[in-house]
């Protein structure tokens, strides 16, 4: 079985994009930690030819999530030993990640990679902060992670496998003056490890995916709402989807997540007047305006932290609403969302309506964590 060209549709409209291409290239990873597993995920759920890890699996059953990739897995400590380790791992391979923070790992993936001509970056994620460097060519001595030595991180790794991956089609799929860049830093995401906070989320697409496994990790009492069906284009974006076609979504991603936590999970509609209450926060991660306003309403009224995210073909953003802290996601948006709405427009702006003071438009996880 192989996915079909629907289920690569979305990619395929991305400016550059080639599957063809894509399904000849071979990607090798070096490392045990969460960066590591969702770079794979991520290769093989775009479809990837092959792909070989040292390392340990310990999030999913990659082989299983793409029948069009090769997933090859030497299962031990995702370090490697010398030299000559080195040059046979990477051989024959289109590029190399190298995604630990033991520097003698990543200085003999560099040799490797520079004695056969293969592209390489170099990623590292702990528990405060990620860094990436990229570039043909390293030599030892060009190593600026501040996370070696560092245990692995959950959130910065996810963060850093998705731009590894956006790094990785500029080397294979560059748009016209485009190049890989040479190095980024990011810092400010302070991982909790128990969240032990009640989280609604809406939403169980291609945002709601990943924070909802991000969140079952944390071992956050986590409810999903979601109303539409498993779909085959959904796999190549939705990795934890891989043998639920056909499933209710809010039920496969609970399914999924049991593992981890327990997910409770609701096949429903969110529509103006939901309640809210109950939780500590609720995530919206839906797709369309009118559920969007629908939660952004009942969170004001109700005085529910609400963290919104969206994404588009080039694009994401996420906006914070915390209850006398920040102005509602209406105002932050200049009224994108109630202007947005085919029925009868609210009466009153829902700041106007509650606040009559000043609420600056943005607010930091750890006004509502």
């Amino acid at each position: 079985m192989t996915f079909s060209a629907e289920q690569y549709s979305r990619h395929e409209s991305v400016p550059g994009w080639n599957q063809k291409e894509l399904k000849k290239k071979s990607a090798v990873i070096i490392g045990s930690d969460k960066i590591a597993d969702f770079i794979l995920a991520d290769l093989a759920a775009i479809g990837c030819g092959s792909v070989k890890r040292l390392g340990f699996n310990n999030v999913l059953p990659y082989e299983k999530l793409n029948p069009d990739t090769e997933v090859i897995v030497e299962q031990r400590p995702g370090s490697l030993e010398s030299l000559s380790h080195a040059e046979y791992f990477c051989d024959g391979a289109d590029i190399v990640v190298e995604a630990t923070t033991n520097v003698s790992s990543k200085r003999l993936a560099a040799k490797a990679a520079k004695s056969k001509g293969i592209p390489y970056i170099s990623a590292s994620a702990g528990k405060e902060s990620f860094s990436i460097i990229c570039n043909r060519h390293l030599s030892e001595n060009q190593y600026s992670h501040s996370e070696i030595g560092a245990h692995g991180g959950l959130l910065n790794g996810i963060v850093a496998a998705a731009c590894v991956i956006d790094e990785i089609r500029k080397y294979w799929m560059p748009r016209p003056n485009e190049k890989p860049r040479e190095s980024m830093r990011f810092e400010g995401i302070r991982e909790k490890e128990d969240l032990g906070i009640r989280v609604l989320q809406v939403g169980a697409g291609a945002i709601g995916t990943t924070t909802a496994l991000a969140l079952a990790m944390m071992k956050a009492n986590l409810t999903i709402i979601d109303y539409d069906l498993v779909e085959s284009s959904n796999l190549t974006r939705q990795f934890l989807f891989y043998d639920m076609i056909g499933y209710p979504k809010a039920d496969a991603l609970s399914q999924k997540l049991s593992r981890f936590s327990k997910v409770e999970a609701r096949n429903e509609k969110i529509t103006r007047g939901c309640d809210l209450r109950g939780f500590d926060v609720v995530l919206s991660c839906v797709d369309n305006h009118l559920a969007r306003f629908a939660l952004h309403e009942a969170a004001v009224k109700q005085g529910i932290p609400l963290i919104n995210g969206g994404s588009s073909l080039f694009a994401g953003s996420t906006m914070m609403y915390v209850p006398k802290k920040t102005a509602c996601l209406d105002c932050q948006s200049n009224y994108t969302l109630s202007n947005s709405l085919v029925e009868k427009k609210p009466e009153k702006r829902i700041c106007l309506a509650n606040f009559s003071h000043y609420m600056p438009f943005h607010a930091h996880s750890s006004d509502i964590l």
